[in-house]
């Protein structure tokens, strides 16, 4: 089945219960064979399970799309009944969630909310309901602190919650650009944030450069012991909002400094690369 007809909300069908070791698949594990088909090729975070009851297990996992990270949250009834099941999804001001089927659709401007309720209809024994939950903004300074709360009720009672924290390397994909591109907009971005990092294994720009790349940001340039790396905010449109770092590399210590259209969004890409490093 299709969870009663809510797949446009991003309920794919709800998966068959088979003898299992504690008892059923559960989480990821039970997620529907066409969604996981469509989203085997993507690189994916762990499943994390959160807070959960005698009546539902949740659990969520980020898989990192080229366009936009995707959280699927999973909640799979654990009782000896059929339950009718809201969830409930809600974020800050300036930070836009869209529940859909399929992991290729494109993100709709019109389309963005902060707060969003779903009526999962009767969640059957041992079943599993995915939704899929994509995250974009247009708001540069909503990065450095949010989250995306969960919150599950049955029969209007909360019975499980959870909060997905989310940070840059969610909200930014990879730009190609010239290097006189870059130049460019470098001189056009004022909102920059610096910082450094002491006794690294990072020992050149290349692998500097490499670490970006892996963290969906991409390298310009490498010039000596400098790096240049480009990426862009994830927006739901078609405007770019360009967020580029800079890197010096020497003897282990690394000097970055990031320009991007807001100061927090510069720092948050700034903590996300050092942590890498």
């Amino acid at each position: 089945t299709n969870g009663g007809g809510l797949s446009g909300f991003g309920f794919m069908g709800d998966s068959q219960p088979t003898p299992s070791t504690p008892s059923f698949p559960c989480g990821a594990e039970a997620m529907a064979p066409v969604l996981k088909k469509q989203l085997a090729a993507f690189p994916k975070g762990e499943e994390v399970v959160a807070q959960g009851s005698q009546k539902v297990r949740l659990s969520w996992q980020k898989v990192f799309l080229p366009g936009q990270t995707l959280v699927t949250v999973f909640i799979t009834n654990v009782s000896s009944t059929a339950s009718n099941v809201v969830a409930s999804l809600n974020t800050q001001q300036g930070l836009f969630l869209r529940c859909d089927s399929s992991p290729k659709a494109q993100l709709k401007e019109k389309q963005d909310l902060h707060t969003q309720a779903i009526n999962i209809s009767t969640l059957g024994e041992a079943k599993t309901a995915t939704m899929m939950v994509g995250i974009f903004t247009a708001n540069p300074q909503v990065i450095s602190a949010n989250d995306i709360h969960v919150r599950v009720h049955i029969g209007g009672a909360p019975v499980a919650e959870c909060r997905i924290p989310l940070d840059a390397k969610d909200l930014i994909r990879p730009q190609t650009m010239t290097v006189q591109q870059y130049g460019g907009q470098w001189k056009r971005l004022g909102n920059e944030a610096k910082d450094q990092l002491q006794g690294s294994s990072v020992q050149s720009a290349d692998a500097l450069g490499a670490i970006a790349n892996k963290n969906h940001m991409k390298l310009v340039k490498v010039i000596g012991t400098e790096c240049i790396i480009a990426a862009k905010l994830v927006t739901g449109n078609k405007t770019m909002l360009p967020v580029l770092l800079h890197g010096k590399v020497k003897g282990g210590n690394i000097i970055f400094m990031c320009r991007s259209p807001s100061k927090s969004l510069s720092a948050a890409v700034i903590s996300m690369i050092k942590a890498a490093c």
